[in-house]
């Protein structure tokens, strides 16, 4: 899709944007009573439950991993250490160093794929400590992204059935969620309504299309399945609107995709583009299947999220650095009503019109044969 196209939906849209941002803060991924984890909840799994306390600990402790600033920012949180806000913002210069479409647009996209979240994550979870000026970088940085994008990327083109357009717009999601009653609070306003109706018109009908699947192999499905996770799981807590119920099939569906497409030796089906690492069940999944579990509520997820926990080496559910993530999207008191993927049919159509793939076992163990 061109951008003509995008911007001719979103012109003539405005009307879908409905949702109200909530005005307290922490409310990025972290709820208030209704879907998602509390602050208070994150912060007792990691200082008093055994089942997170030591990975979370060991996790801040650590620092860095996948999402660095918002390792630090959730320090903050947990452990009440300020300096961890100051560390976060700090951790910003070099995540955020990137100027909008440099070196150029599809290398910057790539290159930013975790960046809005950590400057919404720091901005939000930090807000009681950091400073005017702190602030106004980050919300700068924050603006300088989105406006890129809602300036039309310098011509770039996006495919919607390419990873970078629900990173993208994931993003913009994230910089309105974040940046609502700022001293940005009109330009939040914008991003919000352009990415709810670049979502509901454009993205979803594509995503909803291909199903249960996606088709670019598993390089791409953590950074194109994972983002509208991610945006779907933030702007849920955020707001009065839960993507998860409008978009029941589709989610529930991305949990069925990675039960069905797991071999018995707990590697992928291979297909599309992949590499070794990404073609392991080890590091990625797991929080994937936390945050549809969450949003969902699906006691299949609850019993894949054990299975993948019961059947990796180590703690290789959740990579060291990010451990404390487990606590954020991990609700192990749900374990008792949890259903395994052996409770499924051994066959499956996957994507039927679109990708149309099949996947056939003999059985769920180890031993069994599978055919895709």
């Amino acid at each position: 899709m061109r951008w003509s196209g995008i911007l001719g939906v979103l012109a003539c849209a405005p009307s879908a944007f409905a949702a109200n941002v909530r005005t307290d803060r922490p409310r990025i991924l972290l709820g208030d009573g209704g879907l998602g984890t509390t602050a208070a909840a994150f912060k007792d799994r990691c200082t008093n439950d055994a089942n997170y306390k030591q990975r979370c600990q060991a996790a801040l402790t650590a620092g860095g991993g996948l999402y660095p600033a918002m390792n630090d920012a959730a320090g903050f949180v947990v452990n009440g250490d300020a300096a961890r806000c100051a560390k976060a913002y700090t951790t910003l210069q070099t995540v955020a160093a990137d100027a909008p479409g440099q070196p150029d647009a599809h290398s910057f996209i790539s290159n930013n794929g975790r960046t809005m979240l950590q400057l919404a994550v720091v901005r939000d979870w930090c807000d009681a400590v950091l400073t005017t000026p702190q602030k106004t970088w980050i919300e700068g940085k924050m603006t300088g992204y989105a406006d890129w994008v809602l300036g039309g990327m310098g011509g770039y083109a996006l495919d919607v059935f390419h990873d970078d357009m629900n990173n993208v717009w994931s993003s913009v999601a994230l910089a309105g969620l974040a940046l609502a009653g700022t001293a940005e609070d009109t330009k939040a306003t914008a991003y919000l309504a352009a990415a709810d109706a670049q979502w509901k018109n454009v993205i979803f009908p594509a995503l909803d299309y291909e199903g249960e699947f996606w088709h670019e192999g598993f390089t791409y499905v953590q950074p194109a399945i994972g983002s509208a996770i991610v945006y779907a799981l933030a702007w849920s807590i955020a707001t009065d609107e839960n993507v998860f119920q409008a978009q029941s099939k589709l989610y529930e569906g991305y949990i069925d995709f990675h039960a069905y497409v797991t071999r018995p030796d707990y590697n992928f089906a291979y297909f599309g583009d992949t590499t070794d690492n990404k073609q392991s069940i080890q590091l990625f999944t797991r929080p994937l299947v936390d945050m549809l579990t969450l949003g969902t509520g699906s006691p299949l997820g609850q019993g894949f999220s054990d299975e993948i926990k019961a059947n990796v080496p180590g703690a290789y559910d959740y990579s060291g650095a990010d451990a404390y993530l487990l606590a954020l999207f991990y609700d192990a008191s749900k374990d008792a009503s949890a259903v395994p993927r052996s409770a499924l049919p051994t066959s499956r159509w996957l994507s039927k019109g679109a990708a149309d793939v099949v996947v056939m076992r003999s059985g769920w163990g180890k031993g069994d044969t599978f055919v895709y």
